[in-house]
């Protein structure tokens, strides 16, 4: 699946950080990241998303 503007596969486009795009946007407030780091934890218990399914590398002991 591509979009008209980004292929798949290729390094993402962002608007010019000086440009007008950036002017109604809003920064994250404490709830919203406590939400979002809420739902991670939710998927992190998704047996699809536990991390000992993935048989990532750990170099911890």
């Amino acid at each position: 699946m591509s979009s008209k503007h980004q292929k798949f596969g290729e390094a993402l486009y962002f608007p010019d950080p000086n440009s007008t795009y950036y002017n109604n946007t809003i920064p994250l407030n404490d709830h919203d990241i406590n939400e979002i780091l809420k739902e991670i934890k939710n998927l992190e218990n998704n047996e699809k998303y536990k991390l000992d399914n993935w048989r990532l590398v750990s170099y911890e002991n």
